[in-house]
């Protein structure tokens, strides 16, 4: 009795089948195991579930595993679109080229069998499968839980020696085996938050402070700081009368004091150690300033604000003074200002200053000389060069086009583009008040 004809066409299509459901189960397993809620499965665990006690030794290792999963993965998708194209490219490129009588086709039509195979297994063997689990992800992740542990014990040799052989070859080049890249970008988290908004997972306040969060460590303390002409100071030479009026009058517990010149910092007064110097004394005059002072605690103004808050936090520390390349006095960063780097502004119940920015008008905005240009920026959509080395503030920007600082009581007018900047106020030689207009485009005009 001779051979069933039919019996290799069977084994061939029984092995396509078989490949394709492993891959198919392979696509599924990654996508439970980078989307299973670990703390979910932590507290399942800690209830003395097994099952998520087994997975979450087998998440251990999660880039093992998924390397394992795309090992894997590869080899299948290899082996059926060899055994898809080696089957019907030649009968579709005969069957072709008798029809059209075109040379070659049969080349073609390998290159289109490709194609249309990494296509198929693209969108049924990856795509479609990941999108299902995620709909339940811990649920697979159970069902999963045997196949992958085989898996991964299985592949452990080929990936050692896989790895062994890669770091070989990179030595030979000249490269740093050792050295890894980020597994996760900036740019990959901030996609991710982004599509977390738009599905309403994440709301606008969420995602502008893990934003905060991101960029923080990009900033620089001179970045955030109160300008020195903004900061009030005691000078100690000078007699009590002559600031104890304005010093009580103060939303701030700590004044940096000075002697002679304001780069020649001496230390931090605390408000609280003078009111009880002077409650014992019975006398403000009485109190020995210089004898309550505190060190001052001194940075570099290029200190990076993440390593600052660092210090800040492991020190206790609540004020830094920033001092310039120069040595000199530049500004002060509080503790405040970091955290709201990354939670926006905190109004206390002596906040209630105006804001930088605000309208007066249509197309016409209030702002104050010590706004920074990248706020300006934002509020008014324009695009003043935030990286300039001349002028970090909207007063700094209009001083630097007027080419000259203005006396007090002078308003001059400087327009810029479409804008309009109406100098109100200029006090100790620094522009305090401005009002701005916006001039339609000349783009709208002619429209």
């Amino acid at each position: 009795m001779g051979d069933d004809p039919g019996s290799p066409q069977l084994a061939y299509w029984l092995v396509l089948i078989i490949l394709f459901v492993i891959h198919v189960f392979l696509a599924a397993s990654e996508m439970a195991i980078v989307s299973s809620d670990k703390g979910k499965l932590q507290d399942q665990a800690e209830d003395g579930d097994r099952r998520a006690q087994r997975l979450l030794t087998l998440l251990g290792t999660p880039s093992r595993l998924i390397t394992a999963i795309h090992m894997t993965m590869n080899v299948i998708s290899l082996g059926i679109a060899a055994l898809l194209t080696v089957h019907f490219s030649p009968l579709v490129g005969v069957w072709l080229a008798a029809k059209t009588g075109i040379p070659y086709l049969y080349n073609i039509t390998l290159m289109l069998m490709l194609f249309i195979i990494s296509f198929l297994m693209l969108t049924f063997g990856e795509s479609i499968p990941k999108r299902i689990v995620l709909q339940a992800p811990e649920r697979f992740a159970f069902t999963a839980n045997w196949f992958l542990a085989m898996l991964a014990l299985v592949t452990k040799p080929f990936l050692r020696c896989m790895s062994g052989t890669t770091n070989t070859a990179l030595r030979l080049l000249g490269f740093d085996a050792t050295r890894t890249e980020e597994r996760v970008t900036r740019e990959e988290i901030r996609s991710i938050v982004e599509v977390g908004q738009e599905q309403g997972v994440i709301n606008p306040h969420e995602r502008e402070m893990i934003d905060s969060v991101i960029s923080f460590d990009d900033k620089q303390a001179e970045e955030v700081m109160t300008a020195r002409t903004e900061v009030f100071m005691i000078d100690i030479t000078d007699p009590l009368e002559h600031y104890i009026s304005e010093m009580l009058s103060l939303k701030y517990s700590r004044i940096p004091v000075y002697e002679d010149n304001p780069d020649n910092i001496i230390g931090i007064l605390y408000l609280k150690d003078f009111f009880i110097q002077a409650y014992k004394k019975r006398s403000f005059s009485d109190v020995n300033i210089r004898g309550i002072l505190r060190p001052a605690y001194l940075i570099p103004e290029r200190k990076n604000i993440n390593d600052l808050f660092c210090e800040m936090q492991d020190n206790q520390r609540h004020m830094a003074l920033l001092i310039d390349e120069y040595g000199g006095f530049s500004g002060l960063v509080t503790m405040e200002d970091l955290i709201e780097e990354i939670v926006g502004d905190i109004d206390d119940e002596y906040d209630h200053d105006e804001p930088d920015i605000y309208p007066t008008g249509e197309n016409t905005y209030h702002v104050h000389g010590t706004i920074s240009i990248k706020e300006f920026n934002s509020e008014i959509g324009s695009d003043i060069d935030e990286d300039s080395d001349d002028f970090d503030t909207i007063g700094g920007f209009l001083i630097n086009m007027l080419d000259y600082i203005p006396e007090d009581g002078e308003r001059p007018v400087v327009e810029v583009d479409n804008l309009i900047f109406h100098i109100l106020r200029v006090e100790e030689k620094r522009i305090k008040d401005i009002r701005v207009r916006i001039l339609p485009d000349s783009h709208e005009d002619e429209a």
